[in-house]
């Protein structure tokens, strides 16, 4: 009878730390995921950027080029 009880206490714990195994695995998924997705919208940030800034050098060079064609 005590045999029993010890087996049910262990399957007991055994249970209780797979669930808290299992909820652990799921906080540090939510934590990469919402990690990749700070990554994802950095570098949509900075191509949006590298992107305006190009179409302002050459908004500029435009610019430049009709000015110098009007002084010619």
């Amino acid at each position: 009878m005590a045999s029993h009880i010890e087996q049910t206490r262990l399957r007991a714990q055994v249970a209780a730390l797979e669930r808290e195994l299992a909820a652990s695995e799921r906080r540090r998924q939510a934590i990469v995921d919402q990690y990749e997705r700070v990554l994802d919208d950095r570098d949509r940030s900075i191509a949006e950027t590298r992107a305006s800034e190009r179409r302002s050098d050459e908004g500029r060079r435009a610019i430049v080029r009709r000015l110098v064609a009007t002084l010619r």
